[in-house]
């Protein structure tokens, strides 16, 4: 008798345990599908900061590429610069030793007809 009301009651522990367990089941499966539509809607909401933080990324990779190339060309530019002032310099003075050679040309075509002259006379004597 003492043996089957502790079975009995036992079972009514064990029912009542089963429908707790039901019962928070039900509140977890509950609470877990809460949690998934909150996560899903903050990750919802974060896109458009991650995507606008990327966007940001992007563009300052692409500010820093365009500020080494504008450095670059900077130099490049001042190393035209500098190959120009060189080769106005070298054309300067390829210009003064051309009009010193023009000079010497009137000089030797003078010698020339002076030794033409010489050699005429001199020709003329013999």
């Amino acid at each position: 008798v003492r043996l089957a009301q502790r079975v009995l009651s036992l079972q009514k522990k064990n029912t009542t345990l089963q429908d707790d367990l039901e019962k928070e089941t039900k509140k977890r499966n509950q609470l877990e599908g809460m949690l998934e539509e909150s996560s899903s809607l903050l990750q919802s909401l974060q896109q458009p900061q991650t995507y606008l933080i990327e966007v940001m990324r992007n563009k300052d990779g692409k500010i820093q590429e365009l500020t080494k190339d504008s450095n670059q060309l900077k130099e490049e530019i001042k190393q035209l610069h500098k190959e120009r002032k060189d080769l106005l310099t070298s054309k300067q003075q390829l210009a003064a030793d051309l009009e010193k050679l023009l000079g010497h040309g009137e000089e030797l075509r003078g010698m020339k007809e002076t030794l033409r002259s010489t050699l005429t006379a001199q020709t003329a004597y013999r």
